[in-house]
C-alpha cells in the first residue's frame, strides 16, 4: 500500500463545478504544508489573503490526512464550506440552537421529525423556522424528567397494561451522532469548545484545521472569563485595586467584605443567597488554578432598583488553555488567516511551540492596480480620540469629498464606535446617502444596504470581518481610526502597560482585515482610504511585519 509520505497531496484536491482545478499558489502551499508535517512539524501556521482558497487548502488536507476537526468562528463561514465542497464527505455540527426541536405534546410529530432527521443525515444543513423553537429552547430545557419523555424508552401502564414506547433522539443528539461516525466535520468555534470540553462529544483526530485562527485567542479567553455580580453599590474608591495582585486576592476580599450582604435563610430549594455568593468564588478560585493568578478586573455600576456593583475578570494568558480546549484534538494542526504577521507574536500569545511551528505566507494574486490603499495629503486628519472633536468638522468636509468622487458607488464608513456613527450620520444628512446601524439591527441594515441601488455609503463600527462587500456592493471603504482596542476596558488597558507588542497586533490584525472587506476575488475592485494621519506611523513601525503585497498596494501620492 503506497504510504502517506510518497501519496501527493494535490491529488486530493476538491473538484466542484465550479474549481476546475488548483491555482498555482494552491499547489505550492499544499506541496508545502506536506513538507512541512513530513519534517516533523505539529503545526502549520499559513498567511493567506482573501481569495488565495484557504477552504479548498483545508479540505484537502482534510481529504489527505484522515479524519479531521475543521473550525471556523462563524456559522455562515460553515454554511459556506458545505455550498463549496458538498454534502459528500463534509457533515456540518452546530450548537444546540441551531436544530430545531420536534417535540409536540400532541398530535403527529413523525413527519416533521423524520424530515429533520433525514436532512441532518443527509448532510444537508437544516434552520429553526421563524418564531420556531429551537433543541437549546425546547421543553427539555433544564428538566431531566421532560428530556426523558422526549427521547428515551418509557414504559406506563394504560388500563391496567403496561405499554412500552420508544421515542425518538432530540434532533441535536441525532446531528452529534452523524457527526462522531463522520471523518471531517465542520465546527463552529465556540460549539466546538462546549461540545468538545464540556461534553466530551469528540476525540482527537489527525487533523485540526481552524480558519480564522486569529480568534482563538479571543474566544477562549471569553470562556475563561468571569463575572460576579455584588448585591449593593461599592463606590469605586472602596476598591483596593493596587493591592489586587492575583484572582486569590479578589476571592479573600470579596469574600470577607461582602458574604455578609447576602442572607443565610434557606430558600424552599435548600439553597441562600450568601451559599450562591460564596459558591461563585469558589467556581472563580478554580478559574485561577487553570488559567493562572493574573487576571484583570472590570468594574462597573448599576445604580437604579437593582443596585449592584459588576466585577469582571479576565486572565491574561490562555495559551496553555487554547491547547487543552481545541489544539490537543488535532495530531496534525492547520491554522489559516490572512492576518498573521509575527509567527513569534502569534506563537507567543496562542501556546504553540516556535521550533513546532512551520509558517508559511503566501501573497495575494489580486492585481494591485485593483486594491490601491490610498494614504494621501488632502485626505489626512488627526482623528484620534484626544482630537475628535477639534478636527470633526474638518473630518466630515474630507469624508464628503470623497463620496464625491465615489458618487456614482457604494461605499463603507469604518466608525471607531456606535456613537460616532450617529454623529457622522447626523453631519452627513445633507447627502441622503448614508445610512448607519445599531447594535440591535445590524443584520437587517446590512441586507437593506445591500439591496439598494441608490448608491448609499454604510457607516459602521463592526465591519472589520465577517461581512462580505464584493462587487458593487462597495468600491470603496474610509478607515477613519487606525483600529487600536479601546482601552478603556481594563483588560486592554493592562495589555497597553505591560504588553503592548499585543496592543500592537491587534491593531495590525483589525488593519489587515479591514483591508480585504472590499476587495474579494481577482476581478473585483475596490478603493481603501486612510484617514488618519497616524497611519503614517503606524504603517512606518510595521512595515517589516506587514506582507508585501499589502506594502505594495499604500499610494501616497
Amino acid at each position: 500500500m503506497t504510504s502517506i509520505k510518497t501519496r501527493a497531496i494535490i491529488d486530493h484536491f476538491p473538484l466542484t463545478e465550479h474549481i476546475k482545478e488548483a491555482h498555482k499558489s494552491q499547489v505550492i502551499v499544499l506541496d508545502a504544508i506536506q513538507k512541512a508535517f513530513a519534517e516533523g512539524y505539529k503545526n502549520v501556521l499559513l498567511e493567506a489573503p482573501v481569495g488565495s482558497g484557504k477552504s479548498a487548502i483545508a479540505v484537502t488536507c482534510s481529504n489527505f490526512y484522515g479524519t479531521s476537526h475543521m473550525i471556523t468562528p462563524r456559522k455562515s463561514l460553515q454554511d459556506q464550506y458545505l455550498d463549496d465542497f458538498g454534502q459528500e464527505d463534509l457533515v456540518l455540527m452546530k450548537g444546540r440552537n441551531a436544530y430545531p426541536c420536534t417535540y409536540v405534546s400532541s398530535g403527529d410529530k413523525k413527519p416533521i421529525y423524520l424530515q429533520v432527521v433525514n436532512d441532518i443525515e443527509s448532510g444537508r444543513p437544516v434552520r429553526v423556522a421563524p418564531g420556531g423553537t429551537s433543541c437549546a429552547e425546547g421543553p427539555c430545557k433544564n428538566n431531566v424528567e421532560e428530556f426523558r419523555k422526549c427521547t428515551d424508552t418509557t414504559s406506563e401502564k394504560i388500563n391496567d397494561a403496561w405499554v412500552t414506547t420508544t421515542n425518538d433522539p432530540c434532533p441535536y443528539h441525532v446531528a452529534v451522532g452523524v457527526a462522531q461516525r463522520s471523518p471531517a466535520v465542520i465546527h463552529n468555534l465556540h460549539s466546538f469548545i462546549f461540545q468538545a470540553n464540556f461534553a466530551a462529544r469528540f476525540d482527537e483526530r489527525d487533523l485540526l484545521v481552524v480558519d480564522e485562527c486569529h480568534e482563538m485567542e479571543g474566544v477562549v479567553r471569553g470562556f475563561a472569563e468571569r463575572t460576579l455580580i455584588v448585591k449593593v453599590i461599592i463606590p469605586e474608591a472602596d476598591i483596593p485595586f493596587a493591592r489586587m495582585k492575583t484572582l486569590s486576592d479578589w476571592v479573600d476580599w470579596l469574600r470577607d467584605n461582602y458574604a455578609k450582604h447576602y442572607s443565610e435563610t434557606n430558600r424552599m430549594d435548600g439553597t441562600s443567597e450568601r451559599g450562591e455568593f460564596l459558591q461563585e468564588l469558589l467556581v472563580m478560585e478554580g478559574f485561577a488554578e487553570k488559567f493562572g493568578e493574573k487576571f484583570t478586573a472590570g468594574v462597573d455600576w448599576r445604580n437604579d432598583h437593582t443596585k449592584y456593583t459588576r466585577f469582571t475578570f479576565t486572565p491574561v494568558q490562555v495559551g496553555h488553555m487554547i491547547n487543552q480546549y481545541l489544539l490537543d484534538y488535532g495530531t496534525k494542526r492547520l491554522l489559516m488567516s490572512g492576518t498573521i504577521y509575527s509567527k513569534s507574536q502569534f506563537c507567543r500569545r496562542n501556546g504553540l511551540v516556535e521550533d513546532e511551528t512551520c509558517f508559511i505566507r503566501i501573497g495575494s494574486t489580486f492585481p494591485v492596480k485593483n486594491r490601491p490603499i490610498i494614504f494621501k495629503d488632502q485626505y489626512k486628519v488627526d482623528t484620534s480620540h484626544k482630537m475628535w472633536d477639534a478636527n470633526f468638522r474638518e473630518m466630515i468636509e474630507k469624508v464628503e469629498t470623497i463620496m464625491d468622487v465615489f458618487d456614482d458607488a457604494k461605499g463603507l464608513i469604518h466608525t471607531p464606535s456606535y456613537s460616532a456613527s450617529t454623529a457622522i450620520l447626523a453631519a452627513l444628512r445633507g447627502t441622503e446617502r448614508a445610512m448607519a446601524h445599531s447594535k440591535d439591527d445590524f443584520q437587517s441594515q446590512l441586507e437593506r444596504f445591500y439591496r439598494a441601488d441608490d448608491h448609499p455609503v454604510f457607516l459602521s463600527p463592526i465591519c472589520q470581518q465577517g461581512v462580505d462587500f464584493k462587487y458593487d456592493r462597495a468600491r470603496f471603504q474610509i478607515l477613519l481610526r487606525v483600529p487600536f482596542l479601546n482601552t478603556s476596558d481594563s483588560f486592554v488597558g493592562y495589555q497597553v502597560e505591560n504588553d503592548y507588542p499585543w496592543y500592537n497586533h491587534q491593531a495590525l490584525v483589525n488593519f489587515g482585515q479591514m483591508i480585504g472587506r472590499v476587495n474579494r476575488s481577482p476581478d473585483d475592485f475596490g478603493v481603501t482610504i486612510l484617514m488618519d494621519e497616524r497611519f503614517g506611523k503606524f504603517l512606518s513601525k510595521n512595515r517589516t511585519v506587514l506582507p508585501k503585497w499589502l506594502n505594495d498596494a499604500i499610494v501616497t501620492k
